[in-house]
């Protein structure tokens, strides 16, 4: 069942247009030998909205990125990124028109053994570009966002410690291990009143360098 964002931050104020709903169309889990091109789980999509991808996955060497991503065999556009490091996690969109299912398809820079995809669509979104960006690696990762009335902002974090992880700024959606490779956390909220210089935080439990993208949209 999809799960629809409800946390609202302010009561529809400074926006003279519906706020922007971010629906989960699910998550999967990839894994197996290592392969520089992956591709998720099938996900339903029940109308012609843009859809959003975040892209989590480990190499351990080598500085791993995201180089090209489809949606629905449609071409994405990378909206966010950490830095490229050991670790990596990416967001991506693409207006996703006349299907009923959707794959995300990601090819990276080096060969893993497998992502974590997670998507979404987004209802009353006015434009499927960033409006502000955070990306960071560190201990904890961190930055500062604006964001404007009736927006999302949808961050990420990867790391190669089982631990959780503590959220500041936006809601945690998941916080999970994916069984002996890496970390992957997520967070998001919605906000009715616009955002200027929002502090967003993902911190470890655990001692343990985190790789961080948020993005804002409206």
């Amino acid at each position: 069942m999809p799960l629809i964002l409800t946390h609202l931050n302010g009561f529809n104020a400074g926006s003279s247009t519906p706020d922007v709903i971010l629906t989960s169309l699910g998550a999967s889990l990839e894994g197996g030998a290592l392969s520089s091109s992956w591709t998720s789980d099938s996900f339903a999509v029940t109308a012609n909205l843009p859809v959003v991808a975040m892209i989590h996955t480990r190499r351990g060497t080598g500085g791993i990125s995201v180089t090209s991503c489809t949606i629905g065999g449609f071409a994405a556009t990378q909206l966010a990124a950490s830095p490229a490091g050991n670790d990596h996690v990416s967001i991506w969109g693409a207006s996703v028109t006349g299907l009923t299912s959707i794959d995300v398809a990601a090819e990276f820079s080096l060969s893993t053994s497998g992502p974590y995809f997670r998507a979404w669509s987004l209802t009353n979104l006015l434009t499927l570009s960033a409006r502000d960006t955070i990306s960071d690696t560190g201990d904890p990762a961190s930055g500062t966002i604006d964001c404007p009335a009736g927006g999302v902002i949808i961050g990420g974090g990867t790391n190669n410690t089982n631990t959780t992880h503590t959220w500041t700024g936006i809601t945690e959606i998941v916080d999970a291990y994916s069984g002996g490779t890496y970390n992957y956390t997520q967070a998001s909220d919605a906000f009715a009143t616009a955002q200027t210089g929002l502090t967003i935080e993902c911190n470890p439990a655990s001692a343990s360098t985190l790789y961080m993208a948020a993005v804002s949209l409206r």
